[in-house]
């Protein structure tokens, strides 16, 4: 009789002392602990120790030099000019050659006109483009001044030495004197071209600023 109370006790004891534990407000159980979610994702960061580079962009390959067509032109061994003509226009001789500074053409002489030393010389084949610099002003006696009447078509010819070279005008304009010698489209290397600088001065002899400049490809060659 006595174990029977005893087993029907045990039920209502463990409710009893579960009831106490749960009303407990410092928390008997230890509570648990929540942890972070992990990212599914791309890592947007590189991992610590591994260094980060950004490609270099490799430099621009030079474009191919462009060659005037003188197919079927006499062969002229390059020689220093003697002088340049163009009917009812030029009629000039050549000083020492110049060069420009600070990208800047400066003519040498008033009388007479001057070559780009250091780039092409007439002749055909050729391996550069020609450049002839000279001084022109309002006053009639520069070696350029009647430059700017030159018109697209006219012909140009350059004497040298070994034979004639001539040159049919392509383009005729004005630009900007400073820096005219590293601007691209006139600096470029063609062989064939012949480019005419008549750099301005005022009457006092002050560059003024701008240049007069023709382009002339050639178009006939002769030996002498």
């Amino acid at each position: 009789m006595l174990i029977a109370v005893v087993v029907a006790l045990v039920p209502a004891l463990v409710f009893s002392v579960q009831r106490l534990l749960d009303d407990d407000p410092a928390g008997a159980r230890t509570p648990r602990t929540e942890l972070p979610i992990p990212s599914v994702g791309t890592p947007s960061s590189t991992p610590s120790g591994t260094p980060t580079s950004t490609p270099s962009t490799p430099a621009a390959t030079p474009t191919r030099t462009a060659r005037i067509n003188t197919a079927g032109l006499p062969r002229v061994a390059p020689d220093p000019p003697r002088r340049l003509l163009s009917a009812g226009l030029l009629d000039v001789g050549f000083d020492n050659s110049v060069e420009p500074r600070n990208g800047t053409f400066r003519a040498a002489s008033t009388a007479e006109a001057a070559r780009w030393g250091s780039r092409g010389t007439p002749g055909n084949p050729a391996t550069d483009t020609v450049y002839v610099i000279g001084k022109t002003n309002s006053r009639g006696v520069s070696a350029f001044d009647t430059l700017p009447r030159i018109k697209v078509g006219a012909k140009i010819v350059i004497r040298t030495d070994n034979g004639d070279l001539t040159y049919t005008v392509r383009t005729v304009g004005t630009r900007a004197a400073s820096g005219l010698a590293r601007n691209a489209g006139i600096a470029a290397k063609t062989p064939g071209r012949l480019i005419l600088i008549g750099v301005r001065y005022d009457n006092a002899q002050n560059l003024t600023g701008q240049a007069v400049v023709v382009t002339a490809d050639l178009t006939g060659a002769a030996r002498r």
